[in-house]
């Protein structure tokens, strides 16, 4: 008997926060499901995404900036719902998954138009605008956190916590870059794109843990002025 394929369109972008639950979820979904995947050109999914998974890309920006500038960057998203149908139309959609972020508002808009069911997955504690305000149209809000139903009002919300990717339930050996010896090993992470509040800490910290023998790993993101930490880290180690 041959299978009945399914059409699933994931809409996840910019950081692994978004990007890595999708794949995780997708991953693990059996064969009748093909996937599409939405996201926004030159950021991380260009590089994460599995081919097989059918990325498509659009050309909107986050919507940050000055009054004027911040309208037209909301018009834009808004405007990308007609690609989004267009893609959803000619890919013949079933089902769509977002994790939040602007990517979300056009995909929720799109399905809605299409009367396509939508689940939206939120990781953070405190959901960002796109779910917190377009959360109510999904038939299901997934969060992470089961404090993230009080910021949610009136919508359909599952506590299903983070899905995890298999490397998490796998022993690794120590890389070998990491620092060598028996003093407490600290590793800092700021997300995919490094946090700049931490970047700034752990700068300011540096001498005072080197002075304590701590070793140090930084997952630094691309939020930190990288001949900065390296001109530090120079001094540590002369």
């Amino acid at each position: 008997m041959k299978r009945k394929i399914k059409n699933l369109l994931v809409a996840a972008s910019g950081t692994g926060g978004h990007i890595f639950p999708a794949l995780t979820i997708v991953d693990n979904l059996d064969r009748n499901w093909k996937i599409n995947w939405l996201g926004i050109q030159n950021r991380c999914e260009i590089n994460l995404v599995p081919q097989e998974y059918n990325l498509f890309t659009l050309n909107i920006v986050s919507p940050q900036g000055n009054n004027l500038s911040l309208m037209i960057k909301y018009l834009q998203v808004f405007i990308a719902t007609l690609p989004v149908i267009r893609i959803m139309i000619s890919r013949k959609i079933k089902l769509v998954f977002a994790t939040g972020g602007y990517i979300s508002v056009p995909s929720i808009i799109a399905a809605k138009l299409l009367n396509i069911p939508i689940i939206i997955h939120e990781s953070n504690v405190v959901p960002g605008l796109a779910t917190k305000y377009f959360g109510r149209y999904c038939n299901f809000v997934l969060t992470g956190f089961k404090e993230t139903a009080s910021y949610l009002k009136g919508c359909n919300i599952v506590f299903t916590g983070t899905p995890l990717r298999n490397q998490f339930y796998i022993d690794h050996d120590i890389p070998s870059w990491v620092p060598v010896g028996n003093q407490p090993l600290i590793i800092i992470m700021g997300g995919s794109q490094g946090a700049q509040v931490i970047n700034d800490v752990i700068y300011n910290l540096l001498d005072f843990l080197n002075d304590k023998n701590f070793r140090i790993v930084h997952i630094l993101g691309d939020t930190l002025i990288l001949n900065l930490i390296i001109k530090k880290i120079k001094i540590i180690f002369q």
